[in-house]
């Protein structure tokens, strides 16, 4: 039989949001890179931006992030659209696309006068809230499913929760023995996966939770602490990235867990890295996040593909990694 005739498979993109900048902070740009090749998003001169979340649809690359100058912000095809306000220092955190509509969760302060961050999620542009007014909450990601809207975070003060709103509807998903942080949500069927970490004796503890029950992937045999980033699943594989830092040397290294079973991503010599985001796809594992030289500060903006160290081009002194999707 003759197959030359039948089409390859076209190759899935890979985008990575983040951001560049130098060593003082002060002038990062916001950037996402599409197979490699850095694309940079349209900010206000002389701001500090960044890429904090993105999603791909069939017509259109959505980032999330912000802009100093403009507060929360989201990127449409290199377009930028405002949702926040700088003067309420806020930020989105991260961004879901469902048909027609773009769902931003994030946080803003209610007035210029609050010294309180309030979480929120923006639908279209329109600003849902979701804290309580005069106690710090935050947002971190939002999926969306059917009708429901998912938005990891916490609420500190009166109804304080760690874990997320289901239709502005706090799930709380400490215990009584744990604080707890929730950073990163997942949907596979009905099944609600959080990740995040546990706070027990002044100690982080890398850790998920399925439908509200808790999993730890923390290593009790060492003698360090580690959190959990975010977390995917495909063919009842629960994939998580985070890090892992040593107690005596305080060396940070990115990992991931696949099913508990956890794998270190490679670093240069005298470096100590970070897994901010994980996504896998055609059984390749990706990871997003950064490597930073011990000696020089210097930072990188690092692609691991099935462990595989793939540096990100960006400026010189600092990039970083920070969401990835594939399409």
């Amino acid at each position: 039989k003759n197959n030359t005739d039948v089409p390859a498979p076209k190759p899935k993109d890979v985008y990575v949001a983040g951001y560049e900048g130098n060593s003082n902070f002060r002038d990062g740009q916001a950037i996402y890179w599409k197979n490699g090749e850095k694309v940079n998003l349209p900010t206000t001169a002389n701001s500090f931006s960044e890429g904090t979340s993105i999603f791909v649809t069939d017509d259109a690359v959505y980032v999330a992030g912000q802009d100093i100058r403009d507060g929360a912000v989201y990127w449409k095809n290199g377009t930028k659209i405002t949702l926040g306000d700088a003067n309420l220092s806020s930020i989105a955190s991260g961004i879901f696309v469902s048909g027609n509509d773009v769902y931003v969760s994030g946080r803003t302060r209610e007035s210029v006068s609050s010294s309180y961050n309030i979480a929120c999620y923006w639908k279209n542009g329109v600003k849902v809230t979701l804290g309580i007014a005069d106690n710090n909450s935050g947002a971190e990601e939002i999926l969306v499913n059917g009708n429901d809207v998912y938005v990891a975070g916490y609420q500190q003060g009166i109804g304080a929760f760690s874990g997320y709103w289901k239709n502005g509807v706090p799930v709380n998903l400490n215990t009584n023995q744990y604080e707890a942080i929730v950073s990163s949500l997942f949907m596979s069927g009905n099944d609600v996966y959080a990740a995040g970490q546990t706070y027990a004796n002044g100690l982080e503890k890398a850790c998920y939770w399925k439908n509200g029950i808790l999993v730890s992937l923390h290593d009790e045999t060492l003698n360090n602490y580690s959190e959990t980033t975010d977390l995917y699943v495909k063919d009842n594989v629960v994939y998580a990235a985070g890090i892992e830092t040593d107690l005596t040397t305080f060396v940070s290294a990115p990992v991931y867990w696949a099913n508990g079973i956890k794998k270190y991503l490679p670093l240069p010599a005298n470096s100590i890295g970070y897994a901010n985001s994980i996504f896998v796809s055609d059984n390749v594992v990706y990871v997003a996040g950064f490597t930073s030289d011990s000696v020089s500060g210097i930072r990188k903006a690092i692609l691991w593909k099935n462990s595989e160290r793939i540096e990100l081009p960006h400026s010189p002194s600092y990039g970083n990694a920070t969401s990835i999707f594939i399409k």
